[in-house]
């Protein structure tokens, strides 16, 4: 008997520690998600300088960023569909939001690329594509040190949790 309460002890205080683990790897995925948003800009800003590329060919390089591959691949969609691409892509983030594969804090930054983009001339694309660029680096620079306290903290009260739901069980 005792050793089956050590046992369920032992399955609830590991259970508690993934649930820490979770919301950890929750904190990784919003950093990363920041990040391909980061390199997705870089690389539209590469194209429209030196290829005078249009949208279709920026957009067609999804799998470069896997964390957005999702929300380029919709937005194709919704392209190919007859929507204008700043409501395309406002209406993939959300898409995306929802399915919990973006921060809710990040919704509005990545959301706020597709407003506008394509309707000017490549000097300005350019320089609003570095506006975004900047502040997605500001996002991306208060998400690391977040990052790395949340993370250790999630674990360490996951863990806790559940020995205290053991304890409390047993």
């Amino acid at each position: 008997m005792l050793a089956l309460k050590i046992a369920g002890g032992m399955i609830i205080t590991v259970s508690g520690a993934m649930g820490g683990l979770f919301a950890a790897k929750r904190l990784e995925r919003q950093c990363a998600a920041v990040s391909d948003y980061i390199a997705f800009l870089t690389y539209s800003e590469s194209m429209i300088g030196y290829c005078a590329a249009d949208i279709a060919e920026i957009l067609s390089d999804a799998d470069r960023f896997p964390y957005l591959e999702k929300i380029i691949t919709d937005v194709r969609a919704y392209l190919a569909g007859g929507k204008e691409f700043s409501r395309a892509w406002k209406t993939a983030v959300s898409d995306s939001a929802a399915r919990g594969e973006i921060g809710k804090s990040d919704i509005r930054l990545i959301a706020s690329f597709g407003e506008g983009f394509g309707a000017m001339g490549a000097e300005e694309e350019i320089r609003r594509i570095q506006l975004h660029k900047d502040e997605a680096q500001r996002r991306l620079s208060e998400l690391r040190p977040q990052l790395e306290a949340k993370r250790r903290l999630y674990r360490v009260v996951g863990t806790f949790c559940g020995m205290l739901a053991a304890v409390i069980i047993i």
